[in-house]
């Protein structure tokens, strides 16, 4: 096999998929073979008409994602009662975070390495 890793099983997708791709060699994109999964190493030229900027500092990207989470914490008041049977009344934090929002924008870009080149789609499926 071409890598060798320790049990994966119980990791999330992506930590699988960062697994993975952490255990393979990176290579220009002129030495890149056909079909399998690739580390490549190139830089970005977006196709014609298919620029996309981040709306937080306008830079021309190729993918995004933004997450807005709200975040509420509040005091609560329980009854604790002891090994005699003594109740008391506590306060407790609690906390609680939610995402209310998330958008991820990709497009079709070239990867180039100054001889080759190859088409990469970070577009949401």
């Amino acid at each position: 096999p071409p890598f060798t890793m320790g049990c994966i099983c119980c990791m999330s997708e992506g930590a699988k998929v960062a697994k993975i791709m952490e255990a393979l060699n990176a290579y220009p994109v002129s030495k890149l073979e056909a079909g399998g999964v690739s580390k490549a190493i190139g830089y970005p030229v977006n196709l014609e008409g298919q620029v996309i900027l981040h709306p937080v500092n306008g830079y021309p990207v190729v993918w995004y994602c933004i997450k807005i989470y709200e975040q509420c914490s509040w005091e609560e008041e329980y009854e604790h009662r002891d090994q005699d049977g003594n109740t008391y009344r506590r306060r407790r934090q609690k906390s609680e975070t939610k995402t209310i929002y998330t958008a991820e924008v990709g497009t079709e870009f070239r990867l180039v390495d100054g001889t080759a080149f190859c088409i990469v789609d970070c577009r949401s499926q």
